[in-house]
């Protein structure tokens, strides 16, 4: 009974020692909390040219520019059957300060590219915002990283449009042909040059935070290109071409028409 008595005159002292200092804890953390909710107001009523500087420098930091291209236009034979179509290749980047276990995913993205684990290591624990690990890859390739990117944040997948063309070299000098990478992706001769703006769409620049854990933004769809449904007979024209080259080779002619 005695020494439990004494253990509680010994804890007298740092009882009330606490009786003490709580108010003051209390205190503190008040003014800490109106400090920044008078902050918090205070943001909400900068002049427009403050309000404008702030946003300029959390943009130059935590925004970067893609451009958004819309879908090219297929174009078909007079019977539907396609003769250009669209697909895709991918650029594949990534925001570092996204990226919780840079080595895991250094080594996992290596395996997927085929490139130097180190090397990707170092872009992935780089001091920037975001940073371009691979581009162009394939199709195939894109859809590894898709599936990487269900596990891993911070791994960005960007389309690039490609053209391609099912019936081979078929009507290729009727056609043309689409070049460019796609801040410059156009039609060249024939159908594609002639009808590039219908063919084309619209295109748009889209500004994507970096900001970890913020919310994506939703990106606007593009027009979508206009289809274009020739005269033309892929059948009669593979006829055609097919007699044509017989001939050339059996007059030995360097070409014809």
């Amino acid at each position: 009974m005695m020494q439990r008595q004494a253990a509680n005159n010994a804890s007298s002292p740092q009882q009330e020692m606490l009786r003490q200092r709580l108010p003051v804890v209390i205190v503190v953390l008040l003014i800490i909390s109106a400090i920044l909710v008078l902050r918090l107001f205070t943001f909400q009523w900068l002049p427009p040219e403050v309000a404008r500087d702030f946003q300029l420098r959390r943009d130059a930091n935590y925004q970067r520019t893609i451009r958004v291209t819309s879908e090219r236009g297929i174009i078909y034979d007079r019977n539907g059957e396609p003769l250009a179509v669209n697909t895709f290749q991918y650029g594949i980047g990534a925001s570092p300060n996204l990226i919780s276990n840079p080595r895991d995913v250094a080594t996992q993205l290596a395996a997927i590219l085929n490139r130097s684990e180190l090397e990707i290591y170092n872009q992935l624990t780089s001091d920037v915002s975001w940073v371009s690990i691979a581009r162009p890859v394939s199709a195939e390739v894109g859809q590894e990283v898709a599936r990487l990117q269900q596990s891993v944040r911070g791994i960005t997948r960007e389309p690039i449009p490609r053209r391609f063309y099912p019936q081979g070299t078929l009507a290729a000098h009727i056609l043309g042909f689409v070049a460019g990478d796609p801040q410059d992706y156009r039609g060249y001769n024939g159908v594609e040059g002639y009808y590039q703006q219908q063919l084309a769409g619209r295109v748009r620049n889209q500004d994507v935070s970096t900001i970890p854990f913020d919310l994506p933004q939703d990106i606007p769809e593009s027009d979508r290109g206009s289809d274009l449904v020739l005269t033309l007979d892929r059948d009669i024209q593979f006829l055609v071409e097919t007699e044509l080259q017989l001939a050339i080779t059996q007059t030995g002619a360097t070409g014809g028409t």
